[in-house]
C-alpha cells in the first residue's frame, strides 16, 4: 500500500513542480523517473490486486 500511495504522491509533486518551472531539466527528469518507478514496481492495477490478495484476503485473479 505504501508503494502505491508513495508513487502517486511522488508523481503529483513532480508534476506540480514542473508546472511551476516547465523549462527546468531537473523536473523533466523527475517526471520521467517517477513514471519509470511506477512501471518497474508494477502498474496500479497490479498493486491493487496485490493489496486485495494480501491485506483483504481476497482470492487471486484467474
Amino acid at each position: 500500500m505504501r508503494k502505491l500511495l508513495g508513487m502517486r504522491h511522488a508523481q503529483a509533486i513532480s508534476e506540480f513542480c514542473w508546472s511551476l518551472a516547465p523549462a527546468s531539466r531537473h523536473w523533466n527528469r523527475m517526471i520521467l523517473a517517477t513514471r519509470a518507478f511506477t512501471i518497474g514496481g508494477g502498474t496500479t492495477e497490479v498493486q491493487l490486486n496485490i493489496i486485495a490478495e494480501r491485506a483483504l484476503g481476497l482470492s487471486r485473479d484467474p
